[in-house]
């Protein structure tokens, strides 16, 4: 997916994107469609970052970044992915932590979606979760100019104490994300600390808003 879903437009035009490259498979209804809202307003946006995949990553990231913050549960991420480790930070470290993550996720999305020829975003539908708040939204990306096979993207999110929904995993062609990053973060603070940890993903974001892949 990295090359095939290779945004200087402004918010606006994200959001006015959404009807043309983000479709619905169904037509009735659904019983969680502001949790709906939020991930096709994240696919306006990562739609009109491939439209405009010549302006460089960094300008993308720009682009990209309230959507990203505004669509994400960071402080319910960070608490999983770190496991018992988030439990032993202070404050400080928290919110270190935090915004390292955030603007990881942030450089990973401008630099995966970087180009286009004819992808787009499909709803295929969306259902409660199994847990109380929680709501699952089912999507892929279609590209069928390249003759390869749409790339499923489920999106788990949860309605938070203010009543917004906001995205807690996503998991592409049936790999959890949230999972991966668990256990690549426990491998890592196996023999390093936290600190080490923050400057590993800090030079993934340079890396990758520079264009290089992350390690």
């Amino acid at each position: 997916m990295h090359h095939a879903c290779r945004l200087i437009l402004s918010f606006s035009l994200c959001l006015a994107a959404l009807a043309v490259p983000v479709a619905r498979a169904e037509t009735q209804p659904t019983p969680v469609a502001a949790a709906v809202t939020v991930v096709e307003t994240l696919h306006a946006a990562l739609f009109a970052s491939m439209q405009a995949g010549a302006v460089g990553t960094q300008a993308r990231a720009d682009q990209l970044r309230p959507v990203v913050h505004a669509g994400f549960d960071f402080p319910t991420i960070a608490r999983v992915v770190l496991g018992q480790t988030w439990g032993t930070l202070d404050e400080a470290e928290r919110q270190r932590f935090l915004a390292v993550f955030a603007e990881l996720s942030v450089a990973t999305y401008a630099s995966r979606f970087d180009s286009h020829t004819d992808e787009r975003f499909v709803t295929l539908g969306s259902e409660l979760g199994r847990r109380a708040g929680e709501a699952l939204v089912r999507t892929q990306l279609q590209r069928p100019a390249s003759g390869k096979r749409p790339v499923s993207l489920h999106y788990l999110l949860r309605s938070g104490s203010d009543g917004a929904w906001r995205i807690v995993n996503v998991v592409a062609d049936g790999v959890s994300d949230l999972s991966l990053k668990r256990t690549e973060y426990a491998t890592v603070l196996r023999n390093a600390s936290i600190a080490d940890l923050m400057a590993r993903l800090e030079s993934q974001t340079q890396g990758l808003l520079e264009g290089k892949d992350a390690e």
